[in-house]
């Protein structure tokens, strides 16, 4: 004030902005201010001119959504659920636009992935004055993709007392896209059980997986494979052919124990009775006979052909007069 004039300010200044849009350098009008004092009636206030201050952008976040768990498909993809919204100030008109698209860190497999997500916007008439944030904290797991082996077949065989099967072929897998993966291990075959039949299936188990890419499957061994466990020849052995003087009978007399050798402490008991036959009843020396009659009977006895034992002979001879 002028001299020795007693004026001081009184009120309360209140500032406002020409409107509530975001903006920077924008002039604020003061309101509020008044005078007091003796001489106070002896001037005109001039509120505070020439203020300008920014209005920034308040962050908006996007919510109500989730990242969904998929199966490894060899890309970072993610799926996207839920409505995406937003919760403007007062009664400003906002509201989310765009696509959203999610993305996971990388391609591989795992659990509680960090999933980013882009594409939204805003729109609506007062769109301007916010920072549109993405959706944050978002998380989803990548499950290993099943990998099954191709191009092994099991091989037939003689029944052997064992459960083990041959494989044959090349294991193969077909990774996803560029993924590097190859098969690694030795595969074994095992049928059900050991005893002979057809069409019996056949486990496989031994390989495993190699390669940059292998983390991201689950192996699959071959499955499906079949093959058949033939009966095993099952000598008869220790039978003698005697000679006989010529009866008119075609009957050839054996000597000696029938026996049987079976695999491993398989059982097998041998039975019947063994009773040889020369093929006529004529006289001659060094006659084949044919042996028949022999049985066998146990547990393990349908896994076997029961050969009669062979390449004997014997001499009939002339009755002597």
């Amino acid at each position: 004030a002028l001299g020795a004039d007693v004026v001081k300010v009184a009120g309360t200044g209140k500032g406002v902005f020409a409107n509530k849009n975001a903006g920077t350098g924008k002039t604020v009008s003061v309101s509020g201010y008044t005078l007091r004092g003796a001489d106070a009636g002896n001037y005109r206030l001039l509120q505070p001119a020439g203020l300008t201050a920014d209005i920034a952008k308040a962050d908006l976040a996007i919510t109500g959504l989730s990242a969904s768990d998929k199966v490894y498909d060899a890309n970072n993809r993610a799926t996207l659920t839920g409505t995406a919204t937003v919760t403007a100030l007062a009664a400003d008109v906002v509201k989310v636009a765009g696509t959203g698209k999610g993305l996971f860190a990388n391609k591989n497999a795992g659990t509680g992935k960090t999933v980013s997500v882009s594409g939204y916007t805003l729109r609506g008439v007062d769109a301007g004055n916010y920072n549109l944030l993405q959706p944050a904290g978002l998380t989803a797991d990548i499950s290993p993709a099943n990998l099954t082996i191709t191009g092994v077949s099991a091989s037939n065989k003689v029944y052997d007392a064992n459960t083990t099967a041959s494989l044959t072929g090349k294991a193969t897998v077909a990774a996803l896209g560029a993924d590097v993966v190859k098969v690694a291990g030795t595969g074994k075959g095992v049928f059900a059980n050991k005893n002979a039949g057809t069409g019996k299936t056949v486990t496989v188990n031994g390989y495993s997986l190699g390669g940059a890419d292998a983390g991201n499957y689950r192996l699959l061994q071959p499955a499906g494979l079949t093959a058949d466990i033939y009966k095993a020849d099952l000598m008869v052995s220790g039978l003698t052919a005697l000679s006989k003087i010529q009866d008119g009978t075609r009957i050839a007399p054996l000597g000696g124990t029938a026996g049987i050798t079976p695999l491993g402490t398989d059982d097998v008991i041998l039975g019947g009775t063994a009773k040889g036959w020369f093929a006529d009843k004529n006289i001659g020396t060094n006659k084949p006979v044919t042996v028949k009659g022999n049985t066998i009977s146990g547990s393990d006895a349908g896994n076997y052909n029961l050969i009669q034992q062979t390449g004997l002979t014997a001499d009939i001879k002339p009755r002597q007069r």
